[in-house]
């Protein structure tokens, strides 16, 4: 599978393909604003490090502060590039390891 861009010939993408990821905590004053898509800063990520199994930590320094204060938690729903009918979710708290997994 690629990823077609605007401004030139298609991207090669890695074994996982990312639905959806989130980084951030609940803001009780503005629900809209604890919390940060991270999406294409993960699929960036694994496109650039294309092996059968992928670790990283959710934190400030890799996705940046979207709501300074409260601890903070990462969610994540992908696929396998080559197997694109079956979902996998994780969530995890800030600074705690996450590994995906091509079976």
């Amino acid at each position: 599978m690629s990823l077609r861009t605007n401004e030139g010939p298609a991207i090669p993408r890695g074994p996982i393909t990312v639905i959806g990821a989130a980084y951030g905590a609940v803001s009780t004053v503005d629900p809209t604003a604890g919390a940060r898509d991270v999406t294409a800063t993960v699929q960036s990520l694994l496109d650039t490090n294309p092996e059968k199994q992928v670790t990283f930590t959710p934190s400030n320094a890799l996705f940046g502060d979207p709501f300074p204060g409260p601890r903070k938690n990462f969610g994540i729903t992908y696929v396998t590039t080559d197997g694109l009918d079956q979902r996998t979710s994780i969530a995890s708290d800030e600074n705690q390891k996450v590994t995906l997994t091509v079976t």
